[in-house]
């Protein structure tokens, strides 16, 4: 399950890592590190969670 696979990779990153350059433009703005780019993650995956559970409330009624 993703849930019990992430807490560990995360753990595991040391503050060299996080702190290094995330090694692709993906946002096609100012390079960003490795930690800012975790944190996009986390923030993108809980707007996609939200709509999910709007569309599920919607279903629902």
């Amino acid at each position: 399950m993703l849930a019990a696979a992430i807490p560990p990779v995360v753990a595991a990153l040391t503050d060299t890592a996080s702190s290094a350059a995330f090694p692709e433009n993906v946002l096609g703005g100012e390079p960003m590190t490795s930690r800012h780019f975790v944190i996009h993650l986390h923030g993108h995956l809980t707007y996609h969670l939200g709509q999910i559970n709007y569309l599920h409330r919607m279903l629902m009624e």
